[in-house]
């Protein structure tokens, strides 16, 4: 099996997962494979992992990635998780434990054709799914500056988003965007340089967020998930940006406390919580962001179904 990048937190990951070797388990973010890899080799013969991705190329890819009779994969988005699980497997399949890796995969970044870098000169498309019709021109050219300057901030946290939405406007009047480092340029004249970050960095961020869809899938997704754990099945998410782990957060909160079932003022009486945490919350190692400084944002939370 090849390995064709670095693996986020792949021993937190592992760790959090505690994978049963012959148990069943779903990545629903395959990506160039690194964690898929990294389950298969904890599995035995009995083992099976299953996988999602949006993004078709990377599910052509996956047949070279991994050759391996346990391992199985759909083009689709996850959060058709249970929808394909049904139509595949019997009502009744549950599984062992369930891997998020959530945003954008280096196999993506690195493409320049793909429009997600700003490093690297493309179309400016960013899709994570080909299929999907709204392209990062799209709204680049066409949207308002209060959209524009709402996207920037909600979705990167970008406190210059008001001049960056300003600057696009007037750029747009004599010119439209089509190439990933128009908009990369534009914002370096905008936004200073900081130190291991690229001033186009959040702004690329918020534009993928919003042409994808990200935030507004993810606790629906990780419900879909959590539903089809086994008891004692475990559910992991690597999130890279804070608006994605206050979901996952929250809803980890949700499961892990115990509910009063009775009224104020009788004696207060608790259902059991759904779940246990197994990671609260892990950040890459120093030396894993000096070595992949991809890793510097990201946040690994865990928990077990009781």
């Amino acid at each position: 099996m090849k390995k064709l990048h670095i693996s986020v937190m792949p021993e937190e990951t592992i760790s959090a997962l505690n994978i049963n070797p012959c148990g069943v388990y779903i990545d629903c973010t395959f990506g160039a494979g690194g964690h898929s890899n990294l389950i298969l080799e904890k599995l035995n013969t009995n083992g099976q992992l299953i996988a999602f991705d949006q993004d078709l190329k990377a599910v052509k890819d996956s047949e070279n990635i991994i050759k391996d009779q346990r391992f199985k994969i759909f083009h689709s988005n996850f959060n058709n998780l249970k929808v394909q699980i049904l139509k595949h497997f019997s009502s009744e399949f549950l599984v062992d434990g369930i891997f998020f890796d959530l945003g954008v995969s280096s196999m993506q970044l690195d493409q320049a054709d793909r429009g997600f870098s700003f490093m690297q000169d493309g179309p400016l498309d960013m899709r994570m799914n080909q299929n999907n019709t709204l392209l990062a021109k799209d709204v680049v050219n066409t949207f308002s500056e209060k959209k524009l300057a709402d996207i920037f901030w909600n979705y990167g946290d970008e406190k210059a988003s008001k001049k960056i939405a300003k600057a696009i406007i007037d750029y747009r009047v004599k010119k439209q965007f089509t190439t990933t480092l128009e908009l990369a340029e534009l914002c370096k004249k905008i936004i200073p340089m900081a130190e291991h970050k690229h001033s186009a960095t959040r702004v690329f961020q918020a534009l993928r967020i919003f042409v994808n869809n990200e935030i507004s899938i993810i606790e629906d997704s990780l419900k879909q998930a959590f539903s089809l754990l086994k008891k004692d099945g475990t559910l992991a998410v690597l999130t890279f940006h804070s608006t994605e782990d206050k979901i996952v957060k929250n809803y980890f909160k949700k499961l892990t406390t115990k509910s009063q079932i009775n009224p104020w003022p009788m004696p207060q009486v608790y259902k059991d919580a759904q779940a246990i945490f197994v990671e609260k919350m892990a950040k890459p190692k120093f030396i894993e962001i000096k070595e992949n400084i991809r890793s510097r944002s990201a946040v690994l939370r865990g928990i077990k179904k009781c």
